[in-house]
């Protein structure tokens, strides 16, 4: 089986690239998005980082439950090129789409458009602070993409430095049930 190149054709959709990046939107439409009966089965996943602070993969966003007993009011998708369903808008749930990771690894993004998305982040992580609620974010299956932006806003928020905020989410990391 050959390796898919872009990341979008791993999930099964036969969409063109789009034109230009963005790193605050996603270009899926989220009426239909990946669910367990799209073929494949992924148990739902999240962890607890810090108090309200929540990483996840793409099941534990749809997983009413968790997001109800965890006061979760937003759910932030932490890398494009999948969809998902917003389905717990009913119940107040914000979703948003911060590519942290790939931004901070486009080598064309001006500096000045990565910190502006940074700030976005940082805006949003202070909002649900204020306002008592959950962030969980979460990713496909690769939790890389959201421990980035949970360091890059311990970094900010506390003064920390690089090696302190990877220490303290090494931390945080499951133990791995696997023998």
């Amino acid at each position: 089986m050959q390796r898919p190149t872009q990341a979008w054709s791993r999930y099964g959709h036969n969409s063109r690239p789009p034109a230009h990046r963005t790193y605050d939107e996603d270009e899926a439409d989220h009426s239909t998005g990946w669910s367990p009966s799209a073929g494949a089965w992924l148990p739902p996943e999240a962890c607890k980082v810090k108090d309200a602070l929540f990483l996840g993969n793409v099941t534990a966003v749809q997983d009413s439950n968790f997001v109800v007993m965890n006061k979760i009011g937003f759910c932030v998708k932490c890398q494009t090129g999948f969809p998902v369903p917003h389905t717990l808008r009913r119940m107040g749930v914000t979703y948003k789409v911060m590519n942290l990771l790939g931004a901070f690894t486009d080598k064309e993004l001006s500096p000045e458009a990565q910190d502006a998305l940074l700030e976005k982040f940082f805006t949003m992580m202070e909002e649900a602070a204020e306002q008592g609620l959950g962030v969980l974010l979460y990713t496909f299956q690769d939790f890389a993409w959201p421990c980035f932006c949970v360091v890059a806003f311990w970094i900010r928020r506390h003064m920390w430095t690089v090696d302190h905020a990877l220490a303290v989410m090494r931390s945080r990391q499951p133990l791995d049930p696997r023998p």
